[in-house]
This record gives structure tokens, sequence and C-alpha cells, in this order.
């Protein structure tokens, strides 16, 4: 899945890299689920303090992209409270 950062010939960066597949994979969770607050692009601002900029690092270790995406399977990996 596609990560989106900063380019480096832009000078010192204003955001951390975010990975599409969580990013969306939290939108879609915020479509069918009540998870708390809906992720957004300024969770990724730098200093944020964002939960989100490192539980996309687990969810990338444990999520299989190739398995039908099931938000209740996925609830551990999508909510704050196992982060």
């Amino acid at each position: 899945t596609a990560a989106v950062q900063p380019l480096p010939s832009l000078g010192a960066p204003h955001f951390d890299r975010c990975v599409w597949g969580y990013f969306r994979a939290m939108r879609f969770a915020g479509d069918f689920a009540d998870y708390g607050e809906e992720i957004q692009i300024s969770d990724f601002a730098k200093g944020s303090g964002s939960w989100h900029v490192s539980n996309q690092s687990r969810f990338m270790a444990e999520v299989d992209f190739d398995a039908s995406f099931d938000v209740e399977a996925m609830r551990p990996l999508l909510t704050r409270s196992s982060a």
C-alpha cells in the first residue's frame, strides 16, 4: 500500500508519513462503526501528538490486505484502547 510522505526537496516536513491503506481503513471504519473521532490528515501534522502516527505501524504489521476487510474483526487495530 502507498505511503504519502514529504519530499526532502521541499525542506523540513510539516507532516509525518501517512500510509494510505491505514488512512482509508480508518475512514471506512468510521463510515460503518463508531470508533471515536474520525481520522483526519491533520492527525499526521508534526507535533500533533495523534495516536494514529504510531498505530499505523502496528496496523500495517498485522493487517492482511489480501483478505476481505471486516470492521469488527479489525476492531483491535482500529481503536485507541488497544494502541
